[in-house]
């Protein structure tokens, strides 16, 4: 006599995957978005730590994005394709760190757009220069 499984033992076994599968593929993704975001905050510290080198060097603000330099590595976490830096003007883009400065070039705004198109609730602004 062949001892193997009926077939509904393998129908119960692949309700059982199917179960666990549900559950773990939506906290993946969750953790995917926030490790997405985590990278986004460091590009924007990474945006910020420049725009202050480049106070040092010229003691203004840089007037747009496309002044600021930034490491080969400056990636967009959602989309490696897609621009990593933009002036706030430019339409909102998942993953992209937006700059702004005011018209006087003392003062900035560092923002990042998250997977959802909203901006994330770490806005980084100057601190004040004492020389």
């Amino acid at each position: 006599m062949n001892r193997g499984f009926t077939l509904i033992e393998l129908l119960i076994v692949v309700v059982i995957i199917g179960i666990i599968v549900s559950i773990a593929i939506p906290n993946f993704i969750r953790v995917s978005e926030k490790a997405k975001e985590a990278s986004l905050m460091s590009n924007m510290h990474t945006i910020q730590v420049q725009v202050e080198l480049y106070w040092i060097n010229n003691e203004h603000y840089p007037a747009n994005a496309s002044i600021i330099t930034y490491p080969p590595n400056f990636k967009n976490p959602w989309n490696p394709q897609d621009v990593p830096l933009q002036d706030e003007s430019a339409p909102d883009i998942r993953g992209v760190v937006e700059y702004k400065v005011n018209e006087t070039f003392d003062y900035y705004w560092i923002t990042g757009i998250n997977g959802r198109l909203k901006p994330l609730d770490l806005v980084l602004t100057p601190g004040k220069h004492m020389f």
